[in-house]
């Protein structure tokens, strides 16, 4: 990156999290109604997710929800789907549903879940955008055969190995499609590491000094959770903790993700018009912002 570029990314990242974006303690509450897919109470939750930086919710997804969104992501993959685009990624061995939100009201609505989007309101203290959604098939394959796939796999770039994620204020939720079990590709999360800590260098700018070597939690005294669950099992997550995916030739591996920031890195959403109209008028602002 150019010195010239380098300075407008930082004075954009000054911007983002000292003028527009910034937190204003107290001005916002947590949701009143405790999620189905938790017995937690909201402060507790808050908690755990300020503490850890992320938090798990077993069987989030109803079954007859599960498996309205089973049977619509087979077809989209099975190319019968005319109105939803899918894409392979040969070098990371993935298959994309580029626009996940036309895929299903179910994935649609979960987007805008009162108490998902609350807890992660409280947490962040302003209003948030739904920044980004998508939905990926992670093919199985040993990270020895990943590597030879491309340069970039072998260089620790790529989401299968120890890294934050680069853009600032950043919650994910991510939702298991299929089962994962220990052997299975799963999502790893290093919990305390989305703090300021002098062991976590941070960039918004500098790629390199975003990822970290095999190794690395062990050797900065940092725990590893490996998320297993069954299908239906959501994830919430600070993605300025140090996370990884795990390649394995198990399974392949079925899940959508969508990113919510304060309002920095929010891309152009796919979705049906009509089915955001029946959206809670206080929540389709998640859909506002300047999009790329």
């Amino acid at each position: 990156m150019s010195l010239i570029k380098t300075l407008k990314a930082q004075v954009q990242t000054y911007l983002e999290e000292e003028i527009l974006f910034r937190p204003r303690p107290g001005s916002k509450e947590l949701p009143v109604a405790v999620s189905s897919g938790s017995a937690a109470i909201p402060s507790q939750l808050l908690e755990d997710l300020k503490r850890d930086g992320m938090l798990v919710f077993p069987g989030y997804l109803r079954p007859t929800i599960l498996e309205r969104i089973l049977t619509a992501t087979t077809e989209a993959y099975l190319s019968r789907r005319s109105d939803i685009s899918v894409t392979e990624s040969a070098e990371s061995a993935y298959r994309y549903i580029d626009n996940p939100l036309r895929l299903s009201p179910d994935i649609f609505s979960l987007a805008f879940d009162p108490f998902l989007v609350g807890l992660i309101e409280a947490y962040f203290q302003c209003d948030i955008f739904l920044a980004e959604a998508d939905m990926r098939r992670v093919l199985p394959i040993s990270m020895e055969e990943f590597a030879r796939l491309s340069v970039k796999n072998t260089q620790g770039y790529s989401p299968c190995h120890w890294h934050y994620d680069m853009r600032g204020r950043q919650v994910k939720i991510m939702v298991y499609l299929t089962d994962v079990g220990e052997g299975d590709q799963n999502f790893s999360f290093c919990p305390t590491t989305h703090r300021h800590n002098a062991d976590i260098p941070r960039s918004r700018t500098n790629y390199p000094m975003s990822r970290f070597p095999e190794g690395w939690p062990e050797t900065h005294g940092y725990s590893v959770v490996e998320c297993y669950g069954k299908a239906g099992t959501l994830m919430m997550f600070d993605t300025n903790g140090v996370h990884r995916l795990r390649r394995t030739t198990q399974s392949q591996r079925d899940s959508f993700t969508f990113y919510y920031t304060p309002g920095q890195a929010l891309r152009s959403l796919d979705y049906d018009h009509e089915q955001a109209a029946l959206i809670a008028p206080g929540l389709r602002r998640l859909l506002g912002g300047s999009r790329k």
